[in-house]
């Protein structure tokens, strides 16, 4: 079983994935916090939409380019569902005109990766993934057809 630990402090956000059978760190990353600057003498705060930020920043694009086994370059923008949407639209919009203009060419109009947050799959880890995911699988075929699930 794999848990993934979260921990948000004044100094940073970090993030490790631990198997609990093996007791191993699968997967790690940090990111640190500033302070919000111009405050009065004594007074230290900071933002706590970076803490989101930097939660979705340091494991969900390792986690995703692990599990799949690809490299994941999280897209530029801050209103992602927003940017799906529109792009749902138009690629429905396109279907119904008879256009050829599919989620790759859109996409690329709409959406700019950021190269330097880019993921890389740690080819261990999507191993294990991989593993797991037949697990369930055959779960799944073994327990459906006899109305467990």
């Amino acid at each position: 079983m794999q848990f993934i630990g979260i921990e948000i402090a004044p100094a940073g956000t970090k993030a490790v994935v631990l198997d609990l059978d093996s007791a191993e760190i699968l997967a790690e990353a940090s990111i640190s916090h500033s302070w919000i600057d111009g405050l009065p003498p004594g007074y230290r705060e900071q933002e706590p939409t970076r803490w989101i930020e930097a939660t979705a920043s340091t494991v969900m694009p390792q986690l995703l380019a692990d599990a799949l086994g690809v490299p994941v370059v999280p897209v530029s923008s801050r209103h992602g569902s927003d940017v799906g949407a529109a792009i749902q639209a138009a690629v429905a919009f396109f279907h119904q005109c008879w256009e050829s203009l599919g989620f790759e060419e859109i996409c690329s109009y709409l959406v700019s990766g950021n190269p330097e947050r880019r993921c890389d799959p740690d080819p261990e880890n999507h191993s294990l993934y991989q593993h797991r995911m037949a697990r369930q699988q055959y779960l799944v075929d073994t327990l459906h057809p006899a109305s467990f699930i």
